[in-house]
């Protein structure tokens, strides 16, 4: 393990060439002059080529143990960090890094056209928040799961983009459940995916047959430790129906509990497009409580549209009406679109009916590492637990800011009041990425709200909801002090 040259650390300025040659994938020891042992940093390197921003999240204080992660582009940057957290923190630039890359990861990254955690902290602007110094941390996340993991894989992903160890534990009510098939690689891209968008966070594998009452519980469950966020993204509504539980208003009832009780509660919307929506646009993600989440795709241009089924010929990211009906927060959306209240309703009887999905986020292409080998992967499947781990982020943002946790406020409710919300009182900034129709983004019918802008979201959130401030809510709460 090598150590930074005492001048360079000393000096903390940059050197005219560099004064350090490292391998992706190699750990260094770095302390932030001038800094008090142990302070909150958040480090992370400067492309001279690009002036791209890469994390490194595998340490948060000074002195750190960072590791380079593996999957680095090799080339010239600039060791920095942000030391502090919130508007007090001070900036410090250190000397200049010569990366050398590890070719077969690059090559297996480029090669399959991967979109990893680098470039989505970029496209989603989730690294202010990393500046900003949260990371998660303190919110805990509850992943409904039919398969255990190969925590060997977890951690070299980890290796791969420069993430923390993983804080996790298993919660296995009916007893260990192994690995269970394809279920595998749901969990896998779960438990990693979470992990790289909220690294402090902790997680909780709830394991247990895919079952309704099972399901009940887990979401008991995550109300019961007050955790952030749950998600499930492997499901087949389809067996729901089978067990009777769309005419289960008792069933129904743990959903709102969880969600009133501050869990933010996310699903996928499902890979099938419109077609069979009836069979698979159902339970749990059509419950009114419940954050549906389709998926979207890239263009070489860099806009997020509908996920089409590319390069999964035979899914797209779900989207279309379930046989629930319309949430509060969706239908007073729907009524400002002109949408409902208009001859419309009668042309389409749908439109009376919960639509799915709210929101949206990547579902294609993107790396995960199960069974030792680095493959892509995508879906629904992964943007629902990813908006899970931006929710950690949301929520670790506002109890950094007030000393307190985000109460009384029901999620999908919130990303709704969001989405509409204009400034100036308070002011409040574009929560999602709509680069075609403008601000603020249009409900439409295959993405919802689309793709949220992270570091927006987290600070809008904030501002609507402060301490003493009415929030929006169907339901009348209120956001107390």
């Amino acid at each position: 393990m090598a150590a930074w040259p005492a001048s360079a650390a000393a000096q903390g300025v940059p050197t005219p060439e560099p004064a350090w040659t490292v391998s992706a994938g190699q750990s260094i020891t770095v302390a932030a002059p001038n800094a008090p042992p142990g302070a909150s940093v958040f480090w992370f390197l400067i492309s001279a080529e690009t002036g791209a921003m890469y994390p490194l999240l595998s340490a948060t204080t000074t002195p750190a143990i960072l590791q380079i992660p593996q999957a680095l582009p090799g080339g010239l940057y600039t060791l920095e960090a942000d030391i502090g957290a919130g508007p007090l923190r001070s900036m410090w630039t250190g000397p200049a890094l010569a990366v050398t890359p590890d070719a077969v990861v690059r090559s297996q990254i480029t090669g399959q056209g991967l979109f990893d955690p680098f470039f989505v902290y970029r496209h989603y602007h989730v690294l202010p928040v990393f500046q900003q110094g949260d990371f998660g941390q303190g919110q805990t996340i509850v992943l409904y799961e039919a398969s255990d993991v190969l925590w060997s894989d977890v951690a070299q992903f980890d290796m791969l983009f420069g993430l923390p160890p993983v804080s996790a534990a298993t919660v296995a009510p009916d007893g260990p459940i192994g690995i269970v098939g394809a279920a595998q690689l749901e969990a896998t891209m779960d438990v990693e995916w979470v992990h790289a968008m909220a690294p402090q966070a902790h997680l909780v594998l709830y394991e247990a047959p895919y079952t309704g009452d099972a399901y009940n519980h887990a979401v008991r469950y995550a109300a019961a430790i007050g955790a952030a966020a749950f998600s499930l993204s492997y499901y087949d509504p389809r067996g729901f129906r089978a067990e009777g539980y769309l005419t289960a208003p008792a069933d129904n009832l743990e959903i709102e509990r969880a969600a009133k009780a501050g869990v933010g509660l996310f699903a996928a919307a499902g890979d099938f497009g419109l077609a069979g929506t009836q069979d698979r646009l159902d339970w749990p993600a059509a419950n009114e409580y419940m954050v549906a989440v389709g998926g979207t795709m890239i263009t070489p241009l860099g806009q997020d549209v509908w996920w089409q089924g590319v390069p999964y010929p035979w899914d797209a990211g779900g989207y279309g009406f379930s046989d629930y009906p319309m949430a509060r927060w969706q239908a007073d959306e729907w009524v400002r679109l002109g949408l409902l209240g208009s001859p419309l309703d009668a042309l389409v009887p749908g439109l009376v009916h919960r639509y799915l999905p709210d929101v949206s986020f990547l579902a294609w292409n993107a790396p995960i590492v199960a069974n030792g080998v680095l493959q892509p992967s995508g879906g629904t499947s992964l943007a629902a637990p990813c908006w899970a781990g931006i929710w950690a982020l949301v929520q670790a943002h506002y109890a950094q800011t007030y000393g307190a946790d985000l109460q009384g406020a029901i999620v999908p409710d919130v990303l709704y009041h969001v989405a509409n919300a204009t400034g100036p009182a308070p002011e409040v900034l574009p929560a999602f990425l709509d680069q075609a129709f403008g601000w603020p983004a249009p409900f439409t019918a295959q993405i919802g709200f689309g793709p949220p802008n992270v570091a927006n979201l987290v600070y809008d959130v904030a501002a609507l909801y402060a301490p003493g401030q009415s929030g929006s809510s169907g339901d009348g709460f209120m956001i107390l002090g």
